[in-house]
């Protein structure tokens, strides 16, 4: 008996300073740099000036989205975006996402944006995300954290901001959408068009939503590892 709880000490010890170290070093989970929201508000609009403001925000720790707008023209039923970290997003080749609103239908398709098909980008094929019911006629909030993470290509952002900003938004009217039976855009047809389009905006920052990285886990598997050897030896015949 002796023997066993001398042996079993000798397993304990380092348990319990692995589980200090642990626990001491994260407290379970370790916290990140905190995260930022960035946001900037644009008034006026182009074309048929049917939209009064448009503001968008962006939090970079949990990637959420908030798109406000506020239409004056009550024919505006559509809209496609793009979102960049400064450049104009029009020349963004293979780098950014491209979303269609269709507020009738209450549907958003998000594309890649193809430079040459510019707002026809839907006809590529490339479908990343289709949402329904998240659309009204003030905006949206979407979290894009897999539209960010569609391509592993070390040019692809999808749809992010940072301290500067850049934005092609352009709002359809009298619009008309044809879908696919997988939901795939097929057609996207308007009117007129009233639209925001503009390049390295400076935008606002705040603290934003703290990340937290599970730098305790291989410590919490390492330690219920050990206890299932204990467990075990406990259920072991009696050492002699």
């Amino acid at each position: 008996m002796k023997k066993l709880l001398k042996h079993i000490s000798r397993m304990i010890l380092p348990l319990a300073a692995l589980f200090t170290i642990g626990t001491a070093h994260a407290g379970w989970v370790e916290p990140a740099a905190q995260s930022k929201t960035h946001s900037f508000t644009v008034n006026g609009s182009g074309g048929s000036k049917g939209i009064k403001t448009t503001s968008v925000s962006y939090d970079t720790g949990s990637e959420m989205l908030n798109m406000s707008y506020k239409f004056t023209d009550p024919n505006i039923d559509s809209f496609w975006l793009v979102l960049s970290d400064g450049p104009n997003p029009k020349k963004g080749a293979s780098e950014y996402a491209i979303m269609y609103g269709d507020l009738d239908s209450n549907r958003l398709s998000v594309y890649a944006y193809d430079t040459k098909l510019g707002e026809q980008s839907f006809k590529s094929g490339k479908l990343l995300a289709s949402y329904s019911g998240i659309l009204s006629k003030t905006g949206f909030k979407l979290d894009v954290t897999d539209i960010n993470n569609a391509f592993t290509t070390k040019d692809w952002d999808g749809v992010q901001i940072g301290s500067k900003a850049g934005i092609w938004f352009h709002a359809g009217h009298h619009s008309q959408f044809k879908y696919g039976k997988n939901g795939d855009l097929k057609s996207y047809e308007f009117c007129a068009q009233s639209w925001v389009d503009g390049d390295n905006i400076s935008t606002t920052s705040s603290g934003g939503t703290p990340v937290s990285e599970p730098s305790a886990l291989i410590s919490l598997a390492t330690v219920s590892a050990l206890a299932i050897f204990f467990r075990k030896k406990k259920n072991a015949p009696a050492i002699a």
